[in-house]
């Protein structure tokens, strides 16, 4: 069972450093095969002229090359034809781009920059001293009643905060309050007091318009709107690069995502991701980082983000359950072959301290092939399985270790919310 298993906690910390720490780029462009594959063009003088042919070449043609050369002339209007063509396609760049400026001026209002406090401190000597700590992120303006607009954003972006401010303009700001969470989603809801509002010169917001991201279609334009960099509000373009993909975000849970080669950056969590129609389809929320990976962010869809979001608001704060489970991987047919491994399951990579888990006897190393009585292949089995359990439920886990399968009960508390309620 130890064969192989620093090789396995390497891979959980890289699946679990691609949600936090993501980078990527932008899109690149686009050049016509045509082109490329067209004849080049005459050979230029160093006095700026065509040479001339020989005298031969220069002369009316024989007999019999008349047709030759309408065939050719033909061949090359004809490929002219062709390339001005993809020249009129290409030109539709500039209809996107048009575009793009409509979708941002239509959504821009929607979106805003948050900064956030956090109270932290850091070792002088023998002394904890306090102080504070500043980030920055996104969030999109979801619905208002008479005295607050409410705004959809990041657990990540607001957890452990101790004051938040948003801005439409990133110039004049307000205080906001929290509402309500959900980790597993990686989603919390925000509110603003109109009052403060109108005190900070704040009236240039709209309510966004979310559309319907079951629709989404690979291929289509988007464009990503958010406090990219903590720097303001900015704006990218891209593609839908993939639909259905999976990450893993830092409380260990599994969210299917959008993938887009629109560039998100530090900053941009929480922002929206923008159809053709002005339409939110997604919010920003991770990209991977790794050497010569480019264009690779990832939103969660706005059909679950919308889900999520009236369970907030009518609960005020998702409930969840805490087993202490805190990383683990997938073990595939591949890698139980690579490395000797007696089943398929989930390898635990690490149990935390005086947590239900650790109490019932759960270690690292183990393999999860059962939980409450469902059989366990993939990490995502596992959170749905915890998802589905109550405050005090006892749920039976079985786990292999050591070459043989050993059933261990544990007791399913809630979890302790650790900040996010100060503002």
């Amino acid at each position: 069972m130890k064969t192989g298993n620093t090789f396995l906690k390497t891979i959980l910390i890289l699946t679990l450093c691609v949600t936090c720490f993501g980078v990527g780029t932008g899109t690149g462009s686009v050049i016509t095969s045509r082109l490329l594959n067209a004849e080049p063009p005459a050979e230029v003088s160093s006095q700026g002229k065509t040479p001339e042919k020989n005298t031969q070449e220069n002369n009316s043609p024989k007999n019999g090359e008349n047709k030759q050369n309408t065939q050719e002339k033909n061949d090359f209007e004809n490929e002219f034809a062709g390339i001005a063509a993809e020249f009129a396609v290409s030109s539709s760049s500039s209809a996107s781009s048009s575009d793009a400026v409509s979708v941002v001026k239509g959504t821009a209002n929607s979106v805003v920059s948050i900064n956030v406090l956090q109270d932290t401190t850091y070792n002088f000597g023998y002394w904890q001293v306090p102080s504070q700590t500043q980030s920055a992120g996104s969030g999109v303006i979801f619905s208002e009643d008479d005295g607050k607009i409410y705004i959809l954003t990041n657990n990540h972006v607001v957890d452990r905060a101790t004051g938040v401010t948003i801005s439409i303009d990133d110039e004049n700001t307000a205080e906001a309050n929290f509402v309500g969470s959900d980790a597993n989603f990686d989603l919390a809801v925000i509110s603003v007091n109109k009052d403060k509002l109108k005190d900070a010169s704040i009236t240039n917001y709209t309510v966004a318009e979310f559309g319907n991201s079951d629709r989404l279609e690979v291929g289509e334009r988007v464009v990503a709107i958010g406090n990219a960099y903590g720097e303001g509000k900015s704006a990218t373009q891209g593609i839908i690069s993939a639909l259905g993909k999976q990450i893993t975000t830092s409380e260990g849970s599994t969210l299917d995502v959008i993938q887009t080669d629109a560039a998100i950056n530090p900053g941009n969590s929480g922002g929206a991701l923008v159809n053709a129609s002005s339409e939110v389809i997604g919010i920003n929320t991770a990209k991977l980082s790794s050497y010569g990976v480019e264009g690779m962010g990832y939103s969660i869809p706005s059909n679950i983000a919308k889900t999520i979001v009236e369970r907030i608001m009518r609960n005020k704060d998702v409930k969840e359950t805490y087993l202490g489970i805190m990383s683990g991987i997938t073990v595939t047919e591949d890698i139980k072959a690579s490395y000797n491994l007696p089943t398929l399951g989930v390898y635990v990579g690490q149990v935390a301290a005086n947590s239900p888990a650790a109490i019932a006897g759960v270690m690292s190393d183990d393999i999860i092939v059962s939980f409450g009585g469902g059989v366990i292949t993939s990490t995502e089995d596992l959170v749905e399985a915890i998802g589905k359990t109550k405050p005090g439920d006892s749920v039976k886990i079985t786990v292999y270790r050591g070459g043989q399968s050993k059933p261990v009960t544990v007791t399913a508390v809630m979890k302790e919310k650790q900040g996010g309620t100060n503002f």
